[in-house]
C-alpha cells in the first residue's frame, strides 16, 4: 500500500475530467504526461496506441466506479500513475455495471509485469474501502487526494490495542435505571417510516423470496422436531403462529432491523426440560409454561431496563466467530437430523433415498454455483448479479419443478405424515390450573430462561453489527432485548414458543441485501467484501406477514418436496459461516503455501501466529459442540460467554499488533465463496 500512496504522490492528479468518452480521456491523460516531463514525446503516440488498444480488448473497469488503463512499452521509461477524477462518470462495462468515474492510468516498462500486478491489487483494494471513495469524491485539490490516500495507508498500518473491535455508541454504559431503553426508542422510532420506506429497493425483493422460503423451512422443520420433544403440544403451526407474530412486531419496534427471530436451539432444548419435568411431576405443562413465560418476560424487560447490553462492548470477533460457527453447526445437525427422522420413514423405501439426497444437494449446489455467478464472465453484469442475488429462489424452484417430474423418489413430503397441520386456532394458557407453589417456584427456570435470552440476542445483535458488514444506521440493544421481553410473555400466554434473535437467518437477511465487492489479488486468488446492505425495515415485515398468510394454505404447502428445503437450510448455514474470520483463517490455514499470494489479507502477521490462533477458536469451538450435544447443552449461551476471558488470556500470549488484526475490524477479510 505504500507503493500506491507514494505513486500517487509523486504521480499526476487530474480532477474533474470533463472528457465525454474513454478515447478523449486518454488522449486528456498523455499529453499531461508528456507536459510534465514522465513521457517522452516520441513516444506519446505509441503509448496512446497501446491504451486504446487494450481498451478496445476488454474493459479494465474493475467496480465500484474504477478503472485501470494501462500501457508499457519496451523503452527504459519509469513507471508512473495518473489518477483521473471523472465529471461525468463513463459506462465501461464494469462487472457491477457502475459508471467509472476514477481511473489510475499505469503506463511503464513492459519488463515491470511484477510491480502492475502489485499496483492492481493496491488500487483495488484501496478503491474498496468506502471512506476512501467518499474522500476523493470530494477532494478539491491534487494535496487532498494525496492525503485522502496517505490516510487511508495510516489507518491500515495503525494497528491500535485500545478498541479490538469498533465501539458502537448505542454500547455506552447508561447513566441510570432505563436511561438505555430510552435512548433507543428515541434514536429508533422516529425513523421507522424512513427505514420501511428504504425497504423499496431493487434487492428487497429476491431477499424477501429467499427469506420467506428459508424461515418457512426453519419453521416447519424445527416444529415438527419440537412437537417430538413436547408431546405435540407445539408443532408446525405454532412455530410458524410464534415466527409471524414475533418477526411482524419486532419489524416495526425493535431497534436492529436486520435480525431475524427465531426458535434457537438452546431454548428449544430448555423447553424440552420443562416438558420432561412437567411430566415426572405430573403437572399440565401449559400452565407451567405459562408461568415460567411470565418469569422470563419480566425478568428480560428489567434486563433490559437495567441497561446491561452494554457488557456486550467485551465481546470481540474472536468470540463471535465462533459463536456464529457454533450455531450455524448446530442449525445444520438440527437439519440433518429431521433429515434423517424423513429418510427412516417407513413410507420412504431405500430406492427413494437416494433421489431424495440428489435433490437436497443438488439444490444446495446450485444455490452456491449460482451466488458464485457473479464474477462469472458470461452472461451481461445487470444479469449475473441478479442471478447471482436471486440463486436460492432460482435453485429451489428449479429442483422443486424437477423433483416433481421426476417421480415420487423425490416426493418426500415437506410435513410428515404423522404430524397433522392443525390450523390456525387461539388458545390461551390457562394459569390457574396449577397450584401456587408452582406459580413461586416458576421464577427459577424463570432466571435461567432470562439469561439464555439476554446473552442469545445480545451475541446476535453484536454479529449482525460486525465493521465488515458495514451497516450505518443506529441500532438498540436494550430496546431489542425489551420488545423480546414482551413477545415472550405474549406467547407464554397464547401457548406458542418462544423466539429469540436467531443468527443464521439474521446473517442471510444481511448478505440476501448485501452488494459485494470481489477483490482480485497477484496470483490470481480472490475475495469477498461487503460494500453496503439496504438496512430497512420493510424486508423483514414482508417476510413475516407472508410467513403468517402461509399459516391458510399449510395443507398445499405441505405437499411441497422436503429435499429441496433440506439444500436451501444447508445454503443459509454455509452463506452465515462464510462470513466469519475464522473461515477465512481456516481456508488460509488449508492452503498451499507455494499457492498463497503475498497478500493473505493478515497484514505482518507471520503464518505460524494465524495458525495458533486459528487453532485455539477450533479448540473453543470444539468445546462448545461438545456441550451443545450433551445433555447440558441448554447451557451454551452461558459458556459462550466464557469466550471473553478466555480471549483476554490471549493477550499474553501474542504481540498486540498481531492480536489487533486477527481479532479487530481488520479480521473483515473475507474469502471468495
Amino acid at each position: 500500500m505504500e507503493d500506491l500512496a507514494a505513486a500517487i504522490r509523486n504521480g499526476i492528479v487530474l480532477l474533474d475530467c470533463d472528457s465525454q468518452d474513454m478515447d478523449d480521456v486518454l488522449l486528456d491523460v498523455v499529453h499531461q504526461s508528456v507536459q510534465a516531463g514522465r513521457v517522452p514525446r516520441s513516444l506519446q503516440e505509441t503509448i496512446l496506441k497501446k491504451l486504446r488498444n487494450r481498451e478496445a480488448l476488454d474493459s479494465t473497469a474493475i467496480g465500484h466506479g474504477v478503472a485501470i488503463p494501462h500501457a508499457y512499452v519496451d523503452s527504459d521509461l519509469e513507471s508512473s500513475v495518473v489518477f483521473v477524477r471523472l465529471k461525468h462518470p463513463l459506462d465501461v462495462r464494469a462487472i457491477d455495471g457502475e459508471p467509472a468515474r476514477y481511473l489510475f492510468v499505469l503506463i511503464g516498462h513492459a519488463g515491470e509485469v511484477d510491480t502492475h500486478l502489485n499496483m492492481l491489487a493496491a488500487v483495488a483494494r484501496a478503491m474498496s474501502d468506502p471512506e476512501l471513495r467518499a474522500c476523493l469524491k470530494d477532494a478539491s485539490s491534487a494535496e487532498e487526494v494525496v492525503d485522502a490516500f496517505e490516510r487511508f495507508q495510516n489507518r491500515r498500518s495503525s494497528f491500535g490495542t485500545a478498541s479490538i473491535m469498533a465501539e458502537e455508541p448505542e454500547l455506552r454504559r447508561p447513566e441510570g435505571f432505563g436511561d438505555g431503553l430510552s435512548d433507543d426508542i428515541r434514536g429508533c422510532w422516529p425513523h421507522i417510516a424512513s427505514d420501511l420506506k428504504d425497504g423499496l429497493h431493487p434487492k428487497s425483493a429476491a431477499a424477501v423470496l429467499f427469506l420467506t422460503l428459508f424461515c418457512f423451512a426453519q419453521a416447519v422443520f424445527l416444529g415438527q422436531w419440537t412437537g417430538t420433544l413436547t408431546g405435540q403440544t407445539f408443532g408446525v403451526t405454532e412455530m410458524l403462529t410464534a415466527a409471524a407474530l414475533c418477526g411482524t412486531v419486532t419489524s416495526l419496534t425493535a431497534g436492529q432491523s436486520l435480525l431475524i427471530p427465531g426458535a434457537a436451539g438452546p431454548l428449544l432444548l430448555f423447553t424440552a426440560l420443562l416438558y420432561r419435568l412437567c411430566q415426572v411431576l405430573q403437572i399440565p405443562f401449559s400452565a407451567v409454561w405459562g408461568w415460567v413465560g411470565l418469569w422470563t418476560a419480566v425478568l428480560t424487560v428489567l434486563l433490559a431496563f437495567s441497561g446491561v447490553s452494554w457488557l456486550s462492548r467485551h465481546v470481540t470477533r474472536f468470540t463471535l466467530d465462533v459463536f456464529t460457527s457454533v450455531m450455524a453447526l448446530a442449525f445444520a445437525a438440527d437439519t440433518a437430523r429431521i433429515l434423517l427422522a424423513d429418510l427412516g420413514a417407513p413410507s420412504l423405501t431405500d430406492a427413494a433415498a437416494l433421489p431424495a439426497l440428489t435433490t437436497a444437494a443438488g439444490t444446495f449446489l446450485l444455490a452456491i454455483g449460482l451466488r458464485r455467478f457473479r464474477v462469472s464472465r458470461y452472461l451481461a453484469a445487470p444479469l449475473r448479479m441478479g442471478l447471482s442475488q436471486a440463486g436460492p429462489v432460482v435453485a429451489v424452484l428449479l429442483l422443486t419443478a424437477f423433483s416433481r417430474r421426476a417421480g415420487d423418489g423425490f416426493d418426500v413430503p415437506l410435513i410428515s405424515n404423522d404430524v397433522s397441520a392443525k390450523g390456525l386456532q387461539a388458545e390461551w394458557t390457562v394459569l390457574t390450573d396449577v397450584p401456587l407453589w408452582v406459580c413461586l417456584g416458576a421464577a427459577g427456570p424463570g432466571l435461567l430462561a432470562a439469561l439464555l435470552v439476554f446473552v442469545l440476542q445480545n451475541l446476535a445483535g453484536r454479529t449482525v453489527r460486525l465493521p465488515n458488514h458495514r451497516l450505518n444506521k443506529r441500532t438498540g440493544y436494550h430496546l431489542d432485548l425489551f420488545v423480546t421481553g414482551v413477545l415472550i410473555g405474549i406467547c407464554s400466554l397464547m401457548r406458542l414458543p418462544w423466539m429469540v434473535a436467531a443468527v443464521v437467518p439474521s446473517l442471510c437477511h444481511v448478505h440476501s441485501l448485501a452488494t459485494i465487492d470481489d477483490d482480485v489479488v497477484p496470483g490470481g486468488s480472490g475475495r469477498w467484501q461487503i460494500r453496503s446492505v439496504v438496512e430497512n425495515r420493510l424486508t423483514g415485515l414482508i417476510v413475516h406477514l407472508l410467513l403468517g398468510v402461509s399459516l391458510i394454505w399449510l395443507p398445499e404447502l405441505s405437499r411441497l418436496p422436503a429435499p429441496v428445503f433440506w439444500g436451501l437450510l444447508l445454503y443459509g448455514c454455509v452463506l452465515a459461516v462464510s462470513g466469519t474470520g475464522l473461515a477465512d483463517r481456516i481456508r488460509f490455514w488449508l492452503s498451499d503455501p507455494h499457492r498463497l499470494s503475498d497478500e493473505t489479507g493478515f497484514g505482518p502477521v507471520p503464518a505460524d501466529v494465524i495458525a495458533r490462533f486459528t487453532g485455539v477458536q477450533i479448540v473453543c469451538l470444539a468445546g462448545l459442540w461438545i456441550l451443545q450435544i450433551s445433555p447440558a447443552g441448554v447451557l451454551l449461551p452461558l459458556a459462550v460467554v466464557l469466550l471473553v476471558p478466555v480471549r483476554r488470556l490471549l493477550n499474553a500470549w501474542f504481540l498486540p499488533e498481531h492480536l489487533a488484526i486477527l481479532d479487530g475490524d481488520q479480521a473483515a477479510r473475507n474469502v471468495s465463496r
